[in-house]
C-alpha cells in the first residue's frame, strides 16, 4: 500500500442489498391491507431482520408478477408494498425501476425497492400489491437524486479544482461527487469518487474527506502512473428514483491502452452509514508495461488520504489522514498498521509494500479508519 502527500484521500462502503422470494397469496384465506388491489404476493428476505444491523436497510429484488400489473412509468403504477406488524398494516416507501412492458399500461415484470423498517424485529411479514387496474400516484418523499454539475476552485496559483462530475444528493444534503472530467491539482478524476462530510449541502475542498479511486491504472517512471482517470469515454444516469439512484460512466487513459466502465448504485439510508455499490468492468485494449518504483502490475481501486490546512484560506482546510489501515487477510485476520499523519514525502512511503505479499482473505475488505470508536471508510 502507497501513501503519498500529494494524493486526495479515498474510501468508499459498498452497499449489501438483500435477496428475497416472491410467493403467491390465495387472497381467498387471507385478511387484506386495501381490498381496491386485487392481487398481493408475500415477499419473504433471506435474513433474519431483527439482527444487529438490517433495520434501514435496502431491499433490492426482481419481481415476476403472477398478473397483469398496471404501470405507465416509474412514477405512475399500481404497486404498493405494505409490511403486517403486530396485526397492523402500514404502507412502506418503495421504487420500481427496469420496467418490462407487456403493453402501453402493464408490466409483467420490474425491479423494486424498499427499505426495512427501523421497528423491525424479525416477526414482520412483507407483501406486495398490485392491480390491473389503474391506481392514483402515490406522493413519497424524493430522498435522493443525481444530477451533472461543475465545480471550479483555484485559490493559490498551481492548486486548481477543475471537475465536472455526477452530484448524489440524499434529503438536501451532497453526499458524493463522482468524476467525470478534469483535474484536482493535476490529478485526473474520471471515475474518482469524492465523500463528503454526511450534512453539507455545498460540493466543497472544505467538506471533502475521503475519495476513492475505480480508475484502472499502472504505474510508470517514478511516481507518475498511466490510468482511466484521464479521458471521459461516455456518461449516462440511468435511474433517478425517490430510494435508488443509478449511473455509469465509461473512460481510457490518455495513451488508449486501458479503459473502464463503472456503474455506480446508491440506495437511500437514513441512518449515519452512507454506502456506494460500483460495479467495475476495466480492459486491456493493448500491451501495457508497468516501470518504476511501483512497477507492481495494475491497480484496480486505491484508497488514500490528504489533509490540507491553512489559515488564510478557509477552502484548503480540507481531509484528514485517518491513523489506521486494515484488511482482512489471506490468513482470515484482521491485520492494521498506523499511517504517517504529516507525510512530507514527494515519493512514495510504504506502508506495506508489495514485497510483504499481504493478501486479501476470502471476505475482501479493507478500510482506512480512526480505530473501535471512530469512523471508518472501506471498499468492501
Amino acid at each position: 500500500m502507497r501513501l503519498l502527500s500529494s494524493v486526495f484521500a479515498s474510501v468508499v462502503l459498498l452497499q449489501v442489498v438483500l435477496a428475497s422470494i416472491i410467493l403467491p397469496v390465495d387472497a381467498s384465506t387471507s385478511d387484506y391491507w386495501n381490498k381496491s388491489w386485487s392481487f398481493y404476493e408475500q415477499i419473504r428476505l433471506d435474513v433474519n431482520t431483527g439482527e444487529p444491523g438490517f433495520s434501514n436497510q435496502p431491499v433490492d429484488v426482481h419481481v415476476v408478477f403472477s398478473n397483469p400489473c398496471w404501470a405507465r412509468d416509474e412514477y405512475n403504477n399500481s404497486v404498493r408494498v405494505v409490511v403486517k406488524y403486530y396485526n397492523e398494516w402500514r404502507e412502506l416507501e418503495s421504487q420500481i425501476y427496469n420496467l418490462s412492458f407487456v403493453d402501453d399500461c402493464h408490466i409483467n415484470a420490474c425491479n423494486l425497492v424498499f427499505l426495512i423498517p427501523s421497528y423491525a424485529d424479525g416477526s414482520e411479514k412483507y407483501y406486495l400489491y398490485y392491480d390491473d387496474d389503474e391506481k392514483p400516484p402515490v406522493s413519497y418523499v424524493d430522498h435522493v437524486s443525481v444530477r451533472e454539475d461543475y465545480f471550479y476552485y483555484e485559490p493559490i496559483s498551481g492548486y486548481k479544482v477543475d471537475l465536472r462530475y455526477y452530484k448524489v444528493v440524499e434529503d438536501g444534503y451532497c453526499l458524493y461527487g463522482v468524476g467525470l472530467e478534469g483535474e484536482i491539482a493535476g490529478l485526473g478524476v474520471a471515475n474518482k469518487v469524492i465523500k463528503q462530510r454526511n450534512y453539507a449541502v455545498d460540493f466543497s475542498p472544505r467538506n471533502w474527506v475521503q475519495v476513492a479511486s475505480f480508475a484502472f491504472f499502472y504505474a510508470a517512471k517514478g511516481t507518475n502512473g498511466v490510468g482511466t482517470d484521464k479521458v471521459l469515454v461516455s456518461k449516462e444516469i440511468l435511474v433517478d428514483g425517490n430510494l435508488m439512484v443509478r449511473f455509469r460512466v465509461s473512460s481510457k487513459s490518455s495513451d488508449g491502452k486501458l479503459k473502464t466502465d463503472a456503474m455506480y448504485t446508491y440506495y437511500y439510508c437514513p441512518t449515519g452509514d452512507k454506502r456506494l455499490v460500483v460495479d467495475v468492468h476495466d480492459e486491456v485494449v493493448s500491451d501495457a508495461v508497468s516501470s518504476g518504483t511501483a512497477a507492481q502490475g495494475g491497480s484496480f481501486a486505491y484508497l488514500a488520504s490528504s489533509k490540507t490546512r491553512s489559515a488564510n484560506i478557509k477552502e484548503l482546510n480540507s481531509g484528514f489522514i485517518p491513523p489506521y489501515v486494515h484488511f482482512f487477510s489471506e490468513q482470515n485476520v484482521i491485520q492494521g498498521y498506523h499511517l504517517p499523519q504529516n507525510p512530507h514525502s514527494s515519493d512514495y512511503e510504504w506502508v506495506l509494500s508489495p514485497q510483504d505479499d499481504a493478501d486479501l482473505g476470502s471476505k475482501a475488505w479493507v478500510s482506512l479508519d480512526e480505530g473501535r470508536n471512530g469512523y471508518a471508510y472501506a471498499i468492501i
